[in-house]
Protein backbone atom coordinates (compact mmCIF):
# COMPACT_ATOMS: atom_id res chain seq x y z
CA UNK A 1 0.00 0.00 0.00
CA UNK A 2 1.32 3.45 -0.96
CA UNK A 3 2.35 5.65 1.99
CA UNK A 4 2.08 9.41 1.37
CA UNK A 5 4.71 11.12 3.54
CA UNK A 6 3.72 14.63 2.44
CA UNK A 7 0.69 14.48 4.76
CA UNK A 8 3.04 15.13 7.66
CA UNK A 9 4.83 18.10 6.11
CA UNK A 10 2.66 21.12 7.02
CA UNK A 11 3.66 24.56 5.77
CA UNK A 12 2.24 26.63 8.64
CA UNK A 13 1.70 26.30 12.38
CA UNK A 14 -2.07 26.25 11.87
CA UNK A 15 -1.71 23.41 9.38
CA UNK A 16 0.52 21.57 11.86
CA UNK A 17 -2.16 22.00 14.51
CA UNK A 18 -4.70 20.40 12.18
CA UNK A 19 -2.41 17.45 11.43
CA UNK A 20 -1.65 16.94 15.15
CA UNK A 21 -5.35 16.72 15.95
CA UNK A 22 -7.84 16.82 13.09
CA UNK A 23 -10.09 19.80 13.63
CA UNK A 24 -13.87 19.58 13.81
CA UNK A 25 -16.00 22.56 12.69
CA UNK A 26 -18.71 21.38 15.12
CA UNK A 27 -16.26 21.41 18.03
CA UNK A 28 -14.03 24.52 17.83
CA UNK A 29 -12.46 23.82 21.26
CA UNK A 30 -11.46 20.25 20.40
CA UNK A 31 -7.71 20.95 20.31
CA UNK A 32 -7.63 22.64 23.73
CA UNK A 33 -10.12 20.25 25.35
CA UNK A 34 -8.42 17.03 24.28
CA UNK A 35 -4.99 18.36 25.17
CA UNK A 36 -6.17 19.28 28.67
CA UNK A 37 -7.86 15.90 29.04
CA UNK A 38 -4.54 14.13 28.50
CA UNK A 39 -2.69 16.32 31.00
CA UNK A 40 -5.42 15.82 33.60
CA UNK A 41 -5.40 12.05 33.00
CA UNK A 42 -1.63 11.77 33.45
CA UNK A 43 -1.81 13.81 36.64
CA UNK A 44 -4.79 11.88 38.06
CA UNK A 45 -3.02 8.56 37.42
CA UNK A 46 0.02 9.82 39.31
CA UNK A 47 2.23 9.34 36.27
CA UNK A 48 3.79 12.79 36.02
CA UNK A 49 5.43 15.25 38.38
CA UNK A 50 8.03 17.97 38.00
CA UNK A 51 10.77 15.29 38.19
CA UNK A 52 9.29 13.00 35.53
CA UNK A 53 11.19 12.50 32.30
CA UNK A 54 8.55 12.38 29.56
CA UNK A 55 8.95 11.17 26.00
CA UNK A 56 6.30 12.64 23.68
CA UNK A 57 6.62 10.12 20.86
CA UNK A 58 5.34 11.56 17.60
CA UNK A 59 4.93 14.93 19.30
CA UNK A 60 3.71 16.77 16.21
CA UNK A 61 3.69 20.48 16.96
CA UNK A 62 4.07 19.81 20.69
CA UNK A 63 0.54 20.35 21.96
CA UNK A 64 0.81 17.96 24.93
CA UNK A 65 4.45 18.76 25.66
CA UNK A 66 3.65 22.46 26.00
CA UNK A 67 0.75 21.82 28.41
CA UNK A 68 2.78 19.37 30.52
CA UNK A 69 5.68 21.79 30.88
CA UNK A 70 3.49 24.78 31.68
CA UNK A 71 1.17 23.00 34.12
CA UNK A 72 3.41 20.39 35.76
CA UNK A 73 6.96 21.57 35.09
CA UNK A 74 8.37 18.26 33.88
CA UNK A 75 11.02 17.90 31.18
CA UNK A 76 9.80 16.62 27.83
CA UNK A 77 11.66 15.20 24.86
CA UNK A 78 9.55 15.31 21.74
CA UNK A 79 10.30 13.17 18.72
CA UNK A 80 8.83 13.30 15.26
CA UNK A 81 9.95 12.00 11.87
CA UNK A 82 8.71 15.18 10.18
CA UNK A 83 11.25 18.02 10.06
CA UNK A 84 8.37 20.47 9.58
CA UNK A 85 6.67 19.23 12.75
CA UNK A 86 9.91 19.44 14.72
CA UNK A 87 10.37 23.03 13.55
CA UNK A 88 6.85 24.03 14.58
CA UNK A 89 7.19 22.18 17.90
CA UNK A 90 10.22 24.27 18.80
CA UNK A 91 8.30 27.44 18.00
CA UNK A 92 5.09 26.39 19.73
CA UNK A 93 6.52 24.94 22.95
CA UNK A 94 9.36 27.47 23.28
CA UNK A 95 10.68 26.18 26.61
CA UNK A 96 14.15 25.24 27.92
CA UNK A 97 12.51 22.12 29.38
CA UNK A 98 11.68 20.90 25.88
CA UNK A 99 13.94 19.40 23.28
CA UNK A 100 12.92 17.84 20.01
CA UNK A 101 14.66 15.36 17.74
CA UNK A 102 13.92 12.80 15.06
CA UNK A 103 14.72 9.87 17.38
CA UNK A 104 14.77 9.65 21.20
CA UNK A 105 18.14 10.46 22.75
CA UNK A 106 17.43 9.66 26.43
CA UNK A 107 15.54 7.17 28.59
CA UNK A 108 12.12 8.31 29.84
CA UNK A 109 9.98 7.44 32.84
CA UNK A 110 6.76 7.93 30.88
CA UNK A 111 6.22 7.73 27.13
CA UNK A 112 3.14 9.17 25.46
CA UNK A 113 2.07 8.04 21.99
CA UNK A 114 -1.09 9.92 21.07
CA UNK A 115 -2.70 9.04 17.71
CA UNK A 116 0.75 8.08 16.41
CA UNK A 117 1.25 4.32 16.13
CA UNK A 118 -1.89 3.96 14.02
CA UNK A 119 -0.23 6.09 11.32
CA UNK A 120 3.48 5.22 11.33
CA UNK A 121 5.03 3.58 8.30
CA UNK A 122 7.03 0.96 10.21
CA UNK A 123 5.19 0.21 13.49
CA UNK A 124 7.43 -2.71 14.50
CA UNK A 125 10.47 -0.43 14.43
CA UNK A 126 8.70 2.37 16.30
CA UNK A 127 7.43 0.06 19.07
CA UNK A 128 10.93 -1.32 19.53
CA UNK A 129 12.28 2.24 19.76
CA UNK A 130 9.72 3.03 22.46
CA UNK A 131 10.81 -0.04 24.38
CA UNK A 132 14.51 0.87 24.24
CA UNK A 133 13.93 4.43 25.42
CA UNK A 134 11.59 3.67 28.31
CA UNK A 135 13.02 2.98 31.78
CA UNK A 136 12.70 -0.64 33.06
CA UNK A 137 9.71 0.27 35.24
CA UNK A 138 8.44 2.94 32.88
CA UNK A 139 4.91 3.46 31.61
CA UNK A 140 3.59 3.86 28.09
CA UNK A 141 0.37 5.85 27.68
CA UNK A 142 -1.24 5.10 24.34
CA UNK A 143 -4.11 6.73 22.49
CA UNK A 144 -4.87 4.76 19.37
CA UNK A 145 -7.86 4.21 17.12
CA UNK A 146 -9.20 0.63 16.93
CA UNK A 147 -8.23 0.57 13.24
CA UNK A 148 -5.01 1.47 11.49
CA UNK A 149 -5.03 4.48 9.13
CA UNK A 150 -2.33 4.77 6.48
CA UNK A 151 -2.13 7.93 4.33
CA UNK A 152 -2.28 6.38 0.88
CA UNK A 153 -3.69 8.99 -1.48
CA UNK A 154 -5.25 12.39 -2.12
CA UNK A 155 -8.82 12.71 -3.32
CA UNK A 156 -10.18 15.19 -5.90
CA UNK A 157 -10.84 17.82 -3.24
CA UNK A 158 -7.32 17.59 -1.86
CA UNK A 159 -8.15 15.61 1.27
CA UNK A 160 -6.02 12.72 2.46
CA UNK A 161 -7.29 9.21 1.77
CA UNK A 162 -6.68 7.03 4.84
CA UNK A 163 -6.74 3.26 4.34
CA UNK A 164 -6.81 0.41 6.85
CA UNK A 165 -4.12 -2.16 6.06
CA UNK A 166 -5.48 -4.43 8.84
CA UNK A 167 -2.24 -4.39 10.78
CA UNK A 168 -2.81 -5.19 14.47
CA UNK A 169 -0.81 -2.56 16.36
CA UNK A 170 -1.66 -3.99 19.77
CA UNK A 171 -0.33 -7.41 18.78
CA UNK A 172 3.03 -5.77 18.11
CA UNK A 173 2.82 -3.81 21.36
CA UNK A 174 2.10 -7.01 23.28
CA UNK A 175 5.53 -8.35 22.37
CA UNK A 176 7.18 -5.54 24.34
CA UNK A 177 4.58 -4.23 26.81
CA UNK A 178 1.75 -5.44 29.06
CA UNK A 179 -1.57 -3.60 29.00
CA UNK A 180 -2.49 -2.59 32.57
CA UNK A 181 -5.70 -0.66 32.03
CA UNK A 182 -8.04 0.84 29.44
CA UNK A 183 -9.95 4.11 29.63
CA UNK A 184 -12.41 6.16 27.63
CA UNK A 185 -10.82 9.13 25.93
CA UNK A 186 -12.40 12.53 26.39
CA UNK A 187 -15.92 12.34 24.93
CA UNK A 188 -15.24 9.16 22.94
CA UNK A 189 -17.21 6.14 24.22
CA UNK A 190 -14.53 3.64 23.16
CA UNK A 191 -11.63 2.85 25.52
CA UNK A 192 -8.97 4.01 23.06
CA UNK A 193 -6.70 5.29 25.86
CA UNK A 194 -4.60 2.56 27.48
CA UNK A 195 -1.73 2.29 29.95
CA UNK A 196 1.09 -0.22 29.37
CA UNK A 197 4.06 -1.39 31.40
CA UNK A 198 7.39 -2.40 29.91
CA UNK A 199 8.27 -6.11 29.88
CA UNK A 200 11.64 -7.17 31.26
CA UNK A 201 12.53 -8.56 27.87
CA UNK A 202 10.68 -8.51 24.53
CA UNK A 203 9.02 -11.65 23.22
CA UNK A 204 10.45 -11.42 19.72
Amino acid sequence: MTYIHEVFLPQTLEAAKHVALTSDPQDPQKFERETQFLVDFLRAQGLVSADTRVLDFGCGMGRVAKALIEQIGCSVEGTDVSPAMRHFAELYVASPKFRVSQEPTTVADVALACFVLQHVEYPEREVETLYRHLAPHGTLVLVNEPRRFVPSGIDREGYVVWNDDRLDIEHILGEYFVCKSRHVYCTRPEPILSVWSRKESPEV
